[in-house]
């Protein structure tokens, strides 16, 4: 009775190891650098990053130090020349009473 529960145990391990590791192949990975999560039909990435650069981002890779307020102003620079952001974020909706959000109001 103990080899076949050992068989058991066994399998269940060897079965077991690649389902989770097959679980760590995907999640948690970092999002796309920012200058990925901007698009507009037609435009190249290089353009994305002339226009992101243009716009007040100070780091095309991501939100580096910049504040909300001129993070809210860069976006809403971004926007206003017909691109969208791929995960749909708005600061303005995120972050109360930012001045450089009054556009929306």
């Amino acid at each position: 009775m103990k080899s076949k529960f050992r068989i058991n145990k066994r399998s269940l391990i060897l079965v077991s190891v690649p389902f989770l590791l097959s679980a760590c192949a995907k999640p948690f990975q970092p999002p796309p650098p920012e200058f990925k999560q901007w698009v507009k039909t037609g435009v190249s990435v290089e353009e994305v990053k002339e226009k992101m650069l243009s716009c007040g981002f100070d780091n095309l890779y991501a939100n580096g130090k910049m504040g909300d307020n001129a993070y809210a102003a860069a976006q809403k620079c971004m926007l206003q020349d017909g691109f969208s952001h791929t995960s749909g974020f708005d600061i303005c909706k995120q972050v109360k009473n930012l001045s450089s959000c009054n556009y929306q109001k």
